[in-house]
């Protein structure tokens, strides 16, 4: 597929880079889950938020997106409550037996939704 990786401990793939088009912050989940008999795994990228109020000036414009932008796959947000932190994640579930071109348009799906969420924030910041 032309995409550099690495494993990590939880075994998903980060991937790194790809030949034609920039990647930012993509994992592939190693694990698979199950829907009746077929086999799906999530491509998704994701982003810590410290606080409930980051996470709630943030929700709309991430309604907006999903609603307007995103085909593939939709944003969601976890909290974490061990670390007291809100996960915000792009989540793509893709057929295991998924092809690569659609693996592909996955992947470019995400670097584009994270950069995106990059945007904003780095917006938010700065105002």
């Amino acid at each position: 597929m032309g995409l550099s990786y690495r494993i990590d401990r939880d075994g998903d793939y980060r991937i790194a880079q790809n030949e034609t088009f920039p990647v930012r912050e993509v994992w592939i989940r190693g694990h698979c889950n199950k829907a009746g008999l077929m086999g799906i795994r999530e491509i998704f990228t994701l982003y810590t938020l410290n606080s409930q109020e980051e996470l709630d000036r943030l929700a709309p414009i991430l309604l907006v997106d999903n609603m307007q932008t995103r085909v593939m796959g939709s944003w969601s947000a976890v909290r974490d409550v061990e670390r007291k932190q809100f996960l915000v994640l792009y989540i793509i579930k893709a057929p295991l037996n998924a092809d690569r071109r659609y693996v592909m348009q996955a992947i470019k799906e995400a670097s584009e939704a994270a950069l995106i969420l990059e945007k904003v924030l780095s917006l938010r910041e700065d105002s």
